[in-house]
């Protein structure tokens, strides 16, 4: 008979009164002889009282993201976070923002940006990665991407979070301060079809299909795919004074639109994906994933400054194929070489209509390839000693996201043939469109060591070297020391080097007025210029962990962090502006350039506490709270606060839950004042304001195939906001959030 957690409650006892009797029987073997008989029916009302999880050790939680081997987290040095497949379902999380949302550290302001949709920051900074199964599923070049609904989580079995570099000696740089990685479910754990569908306000809708069969013996497929649409908010209806549709002016000062004939507020979005992997014999995997999301690029931007007409959108799609082959050379070195091959593509019918582009449409289109092969070896000299090392080949190709286009980007033709001028020009300044194409070489590698019982090391150095930018060498290194057999503790240190992507450095962007200046240039009142002497990021981080475990039921992290970045990359304004385009004369320019170095420094307390309440009644208590301190120092000795970083944050839930057959989840969040890159005429830097908001989750299973689920965020209808996304004054400072909304989902599995 197998068990499995949730099954009926007569099982649940039934297995329970199976393992006390094993239990009394081993002790009634080891007693002494002048054991009484009361003694043991002490111990057996004892056993009786104690839970499963009492019953049996607690199965330590093994990953593999951190060193790209399975093992415990509590003797990986990295500081790793683990959401397992019944806090997903039970917290509600539908994609990887929802995630991301309740971690330490994390910060997401929501609808704030027109391409990233959401900003995110790991610890202050936006550079992190995401994998499924250890295959990085975001852009293959670096482009910008909306991480939303595209990033679903209804196929993961788990999700593992590396903080750091930890984990950027595997994975690259492009891992800066984080690695996310979905680990999804093996096809013989699914064993024919799960179904989910959901409505709820404002036109929401969602459904996944995730399938997982195996064929024979030696091979099992897993497939899936999810939808979703969304017509959202209209937050011009919620927030009145934050939307006010006055006449709509260009930087000329001009009247584009009078305000008695300004449009309807609208911001809709859709997503979908689709991911398949076959295994065969546990030794090939073939795998694809494909992400796909459409925002309005109206978002975030003030009425002011945009036209809300629901025709101008941003629409992102990746592509990632792969093969890897796992075997083991003899009984103490094993392999793995995985060929990938990713396709990123902003499609060419997105577009802007804003102050900007002079409210003309402004097309957009960037595209992103890489061919990858690595070559992996693990040595097990000894149980204790283990060496991984490897070698990565990667050839990339770019098309920076393009300046404003007046048509549509033909992707039939080649760039040559384009023949695309910037509006405004009639015709006379020709739009040049970047090809870049480079490679990327890389080796590291690593001994793990366990040294004693108590103490175990990881020492590793990773070296990189592009086509583009110098060669970079950087070091990691590791301790892990058990303090007694309730507390670890670790310290890391880690270095990485981030070369700036095609876009940071070539994209350009702005508008032509139509008239010239005394020299017949075409003037520009506003242009985003772009700079090739950009400078490769170097960060080093520390880090100090204390985990303190005194039972199964409870757990207190606390991770003492400092990360500095050295020739920070942020857009600024030029003193003198840039002139970069023969003909055109541009009155004001910014441009993303190395402004400092910035310091991040902080401290997260994760607590989770979990508990019987009453027979199969269970209670789970989770927290974290978040405290930084971080600025950007300037070459000239100033400095600034790092931005969309509050000082403070404290995010809370609980599960209260019987059996596998009902759960309540309430979360809580208390965020402070938040500090954006845009300062007034005083030189203060503008902030955002605190807020304080909650979300309840409920589910109840009716049978063992049929569930359904409530979520309702923002359960007090509150008017809150977070921090706005431009440094030029034409978004919200303040981006105002959706009052309650609520969505309704039925799964079923068969």
């Amino acid at each position: 008979m197998t068990f499995q957690y949730g099954t009926p409650t007569t099982k649940i006892m039934y297995i329970r009164s199976l393992i006390t009797l094993l239990c009394v029987f081993s002790l009634n073997s080891i007693a002494a002889p002048e054991s009484q008989d009361g003694d043991d029916a002490a111990k057996m009302r004892l056993l009786m009282h104690l839970s499963l999880e009492e019953l049996f050790e607690v199965p330590i939680i093994m990953v593999t993201t951190a060193s790209r081997r399975e093992e415990k987290i509590t003797e990986t040095p990295a500081n790793i976070m683990v959401i397992t497949k019944q806090q997903i379902e039970q917290r509600r999380y539908v994609n990887l923002a929802d995630l991301l949302q309740d971690l330490p550290s994390v910060d997401i302001q929501r609808f704030n940006d027109e391409d990233r949709y959401h900003t995110i920051h790991f610890r202050g900074h936006e550079k992190f990665l995401i994998l499924q199964d250890g295959i990085r599923i975001d852009s293959p070049t670096g482009d910008i991407i909306p991480i939303a609904d595209n990033f679903p989580l209804y196929q993961a079995k788990r999700v593992e979070i590396v903080y750091g570099p930890g984990a950027a000696l595997y994975y690259g740089a492009d891992g800066f301060t984080g690695i996310i990685n979905i680990i999804t479910e093996d096809a013989n754990n699914i064993d024919g079809f799960n179904i989910s569908a959901s409505l709820g306000t404002d036109g929401y809708r969602y459904s996944s299909l995730l399938t997982g069969q195996q064929i024979t013996d030696k091979l099992r497929i897993t497939a899936g795919g999810h939808f979703q649409a969304d017509a959202n908010t209209s937050l011009a209806a919620e927030y009145p004074n934050s939307y006010q549709f006055d006449d709509l002016q260009n930087f000329a000062g001009n009247v584009v639109i009078p305000a008695n004939q300004r449009e309807s507020y609208t911001a809709s979005q859709r997503s979908y994906s689709l991911f398949a992997k076959m295994n065969i014999q546990d030794h090939l995997i073939l795998g694809f994933n494909r992400s796909f999301f459409r925002n309005l690029t109206n978002v975030a931007e003030k009425p002011s400054s945009t036209i809300y007409d629901g025709s101008s959108f941003w629409t992102t799609q990746i592509d990632t194929l792969y093969t890897q082959f796992l075997f083991d050379i003899n009984d103490k070195l094993s392999s793995e070489t995985l060929f990938s091959y990713a396709h990123y593509e902003l499609n060419p019918e997105s577009k802007y209509r804003n102050i900007f582009s002079d409210y003309r449409d402004a097309y957009k289109y960037a595209d992103g390839k890489k061919l990858s092969a690595e070559q992996l070896f693990v040595y097990d000299y000894n149980p204790k000693h283990t060496i991984v090392s490897g070698f990565v080949f990667e050839d990339l190709q770019s098309i920076p996201e393009t300046a404003d286009l007046p048509r549509q980007f033909d992707v039939d033709k080649p760039l040559y043939a384009q023949n695309l001028y910037y509006n405004g020009t009639n015709d006379e300044l020709a739009i040049s469109i970047d090809d870049i194409e480079y490679k990327n070489y890389a080796a590291y590698i690593q001994a793990h060591s366990g040294w004693s019982d108590k103490i175990s090391t990881i020492m590793g150095l990773r070296y990189d070297y592009s086509s583009r930018y110098q060669s970079a060498i950087n070091p990691r290194f590791g301790l892990v020391y058990k303090w007694s057999d309730k507390t670890n503790i670790k310290f890391f240190y880690g270095e990485s080097s981030r070369t700036p992507y095609p876009t940071e450095g070539l994209s350009h962007f702005g508008s032509f007025s139509g008239q010239r200046d005394d020299d017949g240039k075409y003037q520009s009142y506003f242009y985003h210029v772009p700079n090739e002497n950009l400078d490769t990021e170097k960060a080093r981080n520390y880090e100090f962990s204390v985990i303190y475990k005194p039972s199964n039921t409870w757990e207190s992290i606390i991770n003492v962090y400092r990360m500095d970045v050295e020739d920070f990359i942020m857009s600024y304004a030029d003193e003198t502006p840039t002139q970069f385009l023969e003909g055109a004369h541009l009155l004001n320019t910014e441009k993303n350039g190395n402004v400092g170095t910035a310091h991040y420094y902080g401290l997260d307390w994760n607590v989770s506490y979990s508990t019987e309440i009453m027979d199969d009644y269970k209670l789970d208590i989770w927290g974290n709270y978040s405290l930084s301190n971080s600025y950007v120092s300037l070459p000239d000795g100033s400095s600034f606060k790092a931005p969309y970083l509050p000082r403070h944050k404290l995010k809370l839930g609980a599960t209260f839950s019987y059996l596998n057959k009902w759960f309540v989840t309430p979360k809580l969040y208390l965020v402070e004042r938040t500090k954006l890159f845009r300062f007034d005429e005083t030189g203060w830097q503008v902030d955002s304001p605190g807020y304080v908001t909650a979300n309840l989750h409920a589910g109840y299973k009716i049978n063992e195939q049929l569930s359904t689920a409530v979520d309702i965020y923002n359960v007090f209808n509150t008017h809150y906001y977070h921090a706005g996304g431009s440094n030029l004054g034409t978004s919200f400072d303040a981006q105002p959030q959706p009052l309650r909304t609520m969505v309704f989902s039925v799964k079923y599995l068969f």
